[in-house]
């Protein structure tokens, strides 16, 4: 069983990887992986042992939970990573070939004091959404089921990142996955309009260019979706 006690810190306080001040936020729905007891333990006894930060840097976190592949050469291309690379190097007007975007991963991808910042709806990695394994690992009643959790869990994080934006004030913000519009309305405090011809979902604060995108994992979700994504906001 896992440390509930500790389970629910993490719960409360992690958010994801990177910089609040920086201008790129992407926003998912949650970390993929977590399949295992022995995983999600190590994710929270070394967070825990990294004093408990909201944000993790990326490169330096991964490395002690033996992920390194991420971040050596020959460097292995994370699939969802690589294609929030593709809209930031667009963005910026760079190259987004394979190159470059092994080199940002490995260098500049989720760093405290770089230009990304990487945060979760939701604080659990899972390996699937039609796959829920806490209710065996651990005892909190609102983890019994992957709805009582969402239920449970949700509101707040909606708040906290809608608060963390305000804040900080980012340039532009990422939503990554179609199936939350509105919980991202719900961050955004505004509608987000759909805008062709990728069917890109739009919308603007007084400081900060919001839009949704297609998951990488989507079905269908080509390289050149996400450079486009990227050169749309580098158009606003």
């Amino acid at each position: 069983m896992l440390d509930d006690l500790l389970l629910e810190k993490f719960i409360h306080s992690f958010f994801g990887y990177g910089n609040y001040e920086a201008d790129y936020w992407f926003v998912g729905m949650e970390e993929g992986g977590g399949g295992t007891l022995e995983e999600i333990s190590s994710r929270l006894g070394t967070w825990d042992s990294r004093a408990g930060q909201e944000l993790e840097d990326i490169r330096t976190y991964q490395e002690v939970l033996q992920l390194d592949r991420f971040f050596k050469d020959p460097v292995v291309l994370q699939p969802t990573w690589k294609q929030l690379i593709r809209i930031f190097l667009a963005a910026s007007g760079l190259s987004a070939d394979i190159e470059a975007i092994k080199s940002f991963q490995k260098e500049k991808l989720g760093r405290q004091g770089g230009n990304t910042c990487l945060v979760e709806l939701m604080p659990l990695p899972s390996p699937g959404t039609s796959r829920w394994f806490y209710s065996k690992w651990s005892r909190l009643p609102y983890l019994r089921t992957r709805d009582a959790y969402k239920a449970a869990i949700l509101p707040m994080r909606l708040n906290h990142l809608k608060s963390r934006i305000k804040e900080y004030r980012p340039r532009y913000v990422v939503f990554y996955g179609k199936g939350y519009w509105t919980s991202w309305e719900k961050i955004t405090g505004t509608k987000i309009t759909t805008v062709q011809p990728y069917g890109f979902g739009m919308c603007r604060t007084d400081v900060t260019q919001f839009l949704v995108t297609q998951h990488p994992a989507a079905r269908g979700a080509r390289n050149e979706y996400f450079i486009a994504a990227g050169k749309l906001l580098n158009r606003v």
